[in-house]
């Protein structure tokens, strides 16, 4: 059951293994982040054994035993009443068994499904946790950029004004130089 149970809900681990991967590798690549790829593993394991009875015990409060008057009956009724005692004791304990071959197995897949569910519920978690740290990092990444941009636009025009009034400063003593003359 356990083998029938990994391989039922293997394609679903490597589908949602396939879209965690593609989501941190497409949040690397749009926020210029590294990639970190995950390590994942599925842990599907029987935690209900069933147990297995082997006779029926009689919870009679009679104080004369079962078969106790038997001893008293002709041969062959005696013989068709052990028969049938018998006959009712291995069915009650083959559907005592069954039954705890069922709930045991019904318990473990439901286990086995909650623990699945709980891990892709973590696992979407812990990408989607993971995306926006990167959609913070790099935000906070642009503002400081934007910050030392526009002190560097700062800067510039700064020197830009400098320039400026040395090319006027320049320019109008070029002007005096060429109303000066060329012998001046």
């Amino acid at each position: 059951m356990n083998q029938a149970l990994q391989q039922a809900l293997r394609p679903h681990h490597q589908r949602l293994d396939e879209l965690i991967r593609e989501l941190r590798s497409t949040a690397a690549e749009l926020f210029d982040i590294p990639y970190r790829p995950t390590v994942t593993g599925s842990n599907l394991e029987a935690a209900h054994r069933p147990y297995w009875v082997t006779q029926n015990w009689n919870t009679s409060v009679s104080p004369v035993p079962e078969g106790f008057l038997d001893r008293f009956l002709p041969g062959e009724l005696r013989k068709y009443r052990l028969q049938k005692r018998l006959y009712e004791e291995v069915e009650t304990v083959v559907t005592h068994n069954i039954e705890n071959l069922r709930w045991a197995t019904l318990r473990n897949l439901d286990d086995a499904f909650r623990r699945f569910s709980s891990n892709i519920d973590e696992r979407l978690k812990e990408a989607a946790e993971a995306t926006r740290g990167a959609m913070r990092a790099a935000h906070l990444r642009k503002t400081q950029d934007e910050e030392s941009t526009e002190a560097e636009i700062g800067h510039f025009k700064q020197q830009a004004a400098e320039l400026a009034a040395l090319e006027k400063t320049l320019l109008q003593y070029a002007d005096a130089l060429r109303r000066e003359g060329p012998d001046g």
